[in-house]
C-alpha cells in the first residue's frame, strides 16, 4: 500500500513539475494565463484613428485622423436665395449646411467627394452648388482650418426615409444621416492662426503675397447683389524659391466669424482692369492681379485666405 502512495505521489509531483515547464515555457513567449493586460494610456494622447466616428446624424461630429466634419442642419425647399433661384415644378433643392475641418495637413475638398443616398436612389451635387453664396468648390483646405459651406442637391423626390449624406476620398469615409432639421451653431473650431493683417507682407514656403481689399459700390456695368457688400482684392505674388508656383485666382476666399466661405466672382472679375489670372509663377518673378469677392452686408470678423495646395495665407479685413 505504501508503495502505491509512493507511487501516486510521484506520479502527481510529475505532471506539476511538467505544468510548471510549459507555463515557464510560454511566459518566455510572451504567452500568459488570466486576461492580457494592457497599459493605461495617458489621458489626450489617444489618435484620433483610433477613436474615430465614421458616422452619425445631423449635429453629430463625425471624424478619423484626417477630418472632422458636422452637419449643422439641412432644409428641403423649391428655391435657393441667393442668388434667386427656383427650382421647375417637378424639382425640389435639399440644402445641406456643412462644417468641416483639416487635421494637421492640407486637404483637398470639392463636391464631386459626395453624394446624397435617398430610397429614390444616390444623388450628386447640385451644379450649382459653385454658384451660390457660401456653395463649396474646390479647395485646398488649410491645415487646421475650419470652414463652414453650402452643398445642393437636385430632385423631384428625396424618398420618404432620412438621407444620408456620404463623403469618401482615397482615405476616408463618412455616412450622416439627416434625420432632424440641426442647428445654426457648429461645434467645429479650428487651430488656424491668423499672424497678418490685409497690407502686409506674407510668406509660406518660397511664396510672397502681399494684399489689398477695398469695398466698391459699383465698376462699369457690374454692382454687388442687393443685400451684399462686394470686395476689391488685390494681390501681388513673388516667388522667391527655385522652382514654378501655381497662383489661381481660385485659390482666393473670404472667411466670415462664422467659418462661411466666399470665393471669387468670376465674371465680375474678369471684366476688371487687371484681373488675377492663373499663372505658372517662375523662380524670381511675380504677377499682380485683382479679383471681386462678395459677402452678405451683415457679415463680420472677416478673414482674407489663400488656399494653394502647398501654400496658405490668412490675413484680417477687419
Amino acid at each position: 500500500m505504501t508503495n502505491r502512495f509512493l507511487l501516486v505521489g510521484g506520479a502527481i509531483a510529475a505532471i506539476a513539475a511538467v505544468g510548471a515547464l510549459i507555463i515557464y515555457s510560454l511566459s518566455n513567449y510572451g504567452i500568459t494565463q488570466g486576461p492580457p493586460t494592457t497599459p493605461e494610456e495617458p489621458h489626450g494622447t489617444m489618435q484620433m484613428e483610433q477613436i474615430a466616428e465614421r458616422s452619425g446624424r445631423t449635429n453629430d461630429v463625425v471624424h478619423d485622423s484626417r477630418i472632422m466634419m458636422e452637419v449643422n442642419s439641412y432644409a428641403i425647399s423649391d428655391r435657393i436665395d441667393n442668388p434667386p433661384i427656383v427650382s421647375s415644378s417637378k424639382q425640389k433643392f435639399l440644402t445641406v449646411d456643412l462644417s468641416v475641418r483639416s487635421i494637421g495637413h492640407i486637404l483637398p475638398f470639392s463636391p464631386n467627394l459626395f453624394k446624397l443616398k435617398t430610397d429614390v436612389g444616390e444623388i450628386a451635387p447640385s451644379i450649382i452648388t459653385s454658384s451660390v453664396d457660401t456653395g463649396l468648390r474646390q479647395i485646398y483646405l488649410p491645415k487646421d482650418q475650419v470652414i463652414r459651406t453650402l452643398l445642393i442637391f437636385e430632385s423631384p423626390s428625396f424618398g420618404k426615409t432620412p438621407a444620408i449624406l456620404d463623403y469618401s476620398d482615397r482615405s476616408s469615409s463618412f455616412s450622416i444621416t439627416l434625420d432632424q432639421p440641426g442647428s445654426s451653431e457648429s461645434k467645429l473650431v479650428g487651430d488656424a492662426k491668423v499672424l497678418y493683417a490685409v497690407g502686409e507682407s506674407m510668406k509660406d514656403n518660397s511664396l510672397r503675397l502681399k494684399t489689398d481689399v477695398s469695398s466698391i459700390d459699383r465698376i462699369d456695368s457690374y454692382a454687388p447683389k442687393p443685400d451684399n457688400e462686394a470686395f476689391r482684392v488685390s494681390l501681388t505674388f513673388q516667388n522667391e524659391g527655385n522652382s514654378t508656383v501655381r497662383v489661381d485666382p481660385s485659390y482666393v476666399f473670404i472667411l466670415d466669424n462664422k467659418s462661411y466661405i466666399y470665393s471669387i466672382n468670376e465674371s465680375a472679375s474678369n471684366n476688371l482692369p487687371s484681373p488675377l489670372k492663373k499663372t505658372d509663377l517662375e523662380p524670381s518673378s511675380s504677377t499682380t492681379g485683382d479679383i471681386i469677392i462678395e459677402v452678405p452686408k451683415q457679415s463680420a470678423g472677416l478673414t482674407l485666405m489663400y488656399a494653394g495646395p502647398n501654400n496658405t495665407f490668412l490675413a484680417k479685413i477687419y
